[in-house]
């Protein structure tokens, strides 16, 4: 890590002139990750995304393309759209009833005449923002020249193509008002050092000692063992209820009853190839050892996608368009489906400690509102990143950098 910062200013986090960097020379420029596309699927269909301080709407018009556009009504910057997802042919103003088309050109005003009309003579239309669909995913940029979407995911390409995002369906999102800045949520999750300590009841399913980090441009990657225990285990060591436990979410069936923890992983990997077979999914390039891994990527600059075979959870953290110490965590749970299968996704929203996020992901958001405290104090000047923490040092080089070319445009 000699090539990275070992330590990050406390201020990044608190400073309300730092995260109005951040708006404005990444969350302003970047192509954000605004949803799946399934959510999207068919004429009329459409949703708004709320980030760094602008209401996005996209929509999917009838010739089928998928457009965006900033949330607001042309006539007098009233709130255009105010459902968060939904079908619509057209999108009309509470206020005066200006109304626009799924292609963002106005339809009708009442009574407006001439302040209809640009001054070039063309009907006004809502505002666009850059959009465009890769991997399964809708992404959104809201600068006025995006950077090379294509370039921007070039090193990590390879790794979502080999997952098949687009044959997922969402199932669950849960939104929370975290009481902590956007990169604190973004580092409790970018990093596997916490496992053994915040973490103690997964030692015995998760090694992190075998824990890969791979740095791929703006972007990395951390590849996890699940099914062995962070520590030496004997030949004849019998199968812990931890790992029984692994084994019945993962659908593994049949394992003996004192079976040999050692021979988990390899249950493992059999189970998801059995269930590939039957579901018409490749697995063959893929080894027992990578089938047996949790997968996750960090997406620069704000989304993290953990992959297994048969599942992904996604989480995308939104800052906060004032206030450094406050910011929106989205747990976003996906499940390969076909499409004919998918349910209507279960959804909840609520201020963190309200609701129980189960005892991992409860305890990652709980020590957050700690972590924003500690970052407050006079005792506290800067975070001192160890070898674990690898893929935040890297994250906070590439916010440097795409701040710094902000300052020079």
């Amino acid at each position: 890590m000699s090539e990275l910062a070992r330590t990050i200013p406390a201020e990044r986090y608190t400073s309300p002139s730092w995260l109005a960097q951040e708006l404005t020379s990444v969350f302003g420029v970047a192509w954000l990750l605004a949803a799946h596309v399934s959510e999207l699927e068919g004429a009329g269909a459409f949703l708004t995304l709320d980030i760094a301080g602008e209401s996005i709407l996209i929509a999917r018009g009838g010739d089928g393309a998928l457009r965006a556009f900033y949330n607001v009504c042309q006539h007098r910057g009233a709130s255009l759209c105010a459902e968060p997802r939904g079908r619509a042919a057209s999108f009309r103003c509470p206020y005066h009833h200006w109304e626009y088309a799924a292609d963002g050109c106005l339809l009708r005003a009442p009574g407006a005449g001439a302040a209809a009309l640009t001054d070039e003579g063309r009907p006004i239309s809502l505002r666009p923002v850059f959009c465009a669909e890769r991997f399964g995913f809708v992404w959104i940029s809201m600068a006025e020249a995006p950077p090379d979407l294509d370039a921007h995911l070039a090193p990590i390409a390879a790794d979502l193509a080999r997952h098949r995002p687009e044959e997922y369906r969402l199932v669950n999102e849960t939104v929370v008002e975290l009481e902590a800045n956007w990169k604190a949520s973004v580092d409790v999750n970018n990093e596997a050092y916490h496992l053994p300590t915040l973490h103690p009841e997964l030692r015995d399913v998760v090694d992190v000692r075998g824990a890969e980090f791979v740095l791929r441009g703006d972007h990395s990657t951390i590849s996890l063992p699940i099914g062995q225990p962070a520590r030496e285990v004997a030949p004849d060591e019998r199968v812990s209820e931890a790992l029984r436990g692994l084994l019945s979410r993962l659908g593994v069936e049949g394992f003996p009853r004192d079976g040999r923890a050692a021979d988990v992983r390899p249950a493992i990997a059999r189970a998801f190839r059995e269930r590939a077979a039957r579901e018409g999914l490749d697995l063959s390039a893929r080894s027992d050892d990578e089938l047996a891994r949790k997968e996750q990527i960090h997406v620069f600059p704000n989304v993290q996608m953990n992959f297994l075979p048969f599942s992904l959870e996604l989480y995308r953290h939104r800052p906060h368009p004032t206030d450094p110490s406050r910011s929106l965590f989205d747990e976003l749970t996906f499940e390969r489906r076909p499409a004919g299968a998918a349910k209507a996704p279960q959804r909840r929203r609520f201020r963190q400690g309200e609701q129980d996020l189960g005892p991992v992901m409860g305890a990652d958001v709980d020590i957050l509102h700690r972590l924003q405290a500690g970052m407050r104090s006079r005792g506290f000047r800067a975070l001192r990143l160890t070898e674990g923490e690898l893929a935040i040092a890297h994250m906070h080089g590439v916010l440097l950098r795409w701040l710094s070319r902000g300052e020079t445009t």
